[in-house]
């Protein structure tokens, strides 16, 4: 669970689709290598605006069950996904509001991974890049944070069944295994 200590310094991300307050349940899929974190956005006009979002097009978001920002983190170190329990930090007079996105800087989390890398990296074995970033999305029902360099969103049309073969077809090990259905059809 998120709690927001003394050091860490929430940034609300104003620019990243919000997630929707009615279609609220969040897809992950991950590996050792990626992580893709799909869910419903709040309102389709939000992404005409945004740094770094592609619309595919323009549907009818109520039809198909909303448009759907697809977020790739890139060199992902950690994520985690708990029931979301919100709360006031009454000495910052700071709230973490539900379905926002936000930067954690000056995170605690990371400084600990960092101390965990620092022991691998004295093996030789270090896997966390020195720019991560914390990353906290907050929904309905749960809460998403990484530790990753960066992600990069695109918007797509919905339902999230609709995105996830394309999401699945860009994991290394389907290109290695392609007899593996992606079109999320039962081929047993």
């Amino acid at each position: 669970m998120f709690h927001r200590r003394k050091y860490d310094q929430l940034t609300r991300l104003v620019n990243v689709p919000s997630p929707s307050c009615s279609l609220s349940m969040p897809l992950v899929v991950s590996d050792d290598s990626a992580l893709v974190f799909a869910y419903y956005i709040h309102d389709a006009a939000e992404s005409s605006s945004t740094r770094r979002i592609e619309t595919t097009k323009t549907v009818n978001a109520t039809a198909l069950g909303g448009d759907v920002a697809v977020v790739q983190f890139l060199a992902f170190t950690a994520y985690r996904m708990y029931p979301l329990c919100l709360s006031r930090d009454v000495s910052e007079r700071t709230v973490i509001e539900s379905f926002s996105v936000y930067r954690v800087d000056q995170s605690r989390w990371i400084k600990k991974l960092q101390e965990s890398d620092s022991t691998a990296a004295q093996a030789g074995q270090s896997t966390m890049p020195a720019s991560s970033r914390h990353f906290l999305f907050t929904l309905n029902a749960v809460a998403m944070e990484c530790v990753a360099q960066d992600f990069e969103l695109t918007v797509e049309p919905g339902p999230i069944s609709a995105v996830l073969p394309r999401i699945v077809s860009s994991f290394v090990w389907y290109s290695e295994n392609p007899g593996l259905p992606a079109s999320g059809s039962d081929d047993r």
